[in-house]
């Protein structure tokens, strides 16, 4: 599992643009929580091997997100418990 943060674009032709805090532009893929361009987002998830987007580039799959704005919280379960998962959800 990889994390990356950076600040949602809009939709590209096929799949969501994101451009990460290094500024590199990747597209997304996977479940994604309802976003406004210019939002700021943490995500995890892995780096797409083959990618459907049409964009070029690489592609993120998003596994857990969280809001920047967000204020973590710490359920006891360990460092990562403020990700909301997607598990179980089609991707």
């Amino acid at each position: 599992m990889h994390k990356i943060s950076g600040t949602y674009l809009g939709q590209g032709t096929a799949c969501p643009l994101f451009q990460m805090d290094d500024c590199e532009r990747v597209t997304l893929t996977g479940r994604m929580p309802n976003m406004e361009p210019g939002e700021k987002l943490e995500l995890e998830g892995n780096w797409m091997h083959c990618s459907t987007c049409m964009q070029g580039g690489r592609t993120f799959k998003v596994s857990k997100y969280r809001r920047a704005n967000e204020m973590p919280v710490y359920s006891g379960a360990g460092e990562n418990s403020f990700w909301p998962s997607l598990s179980g959800l089609s991707l």
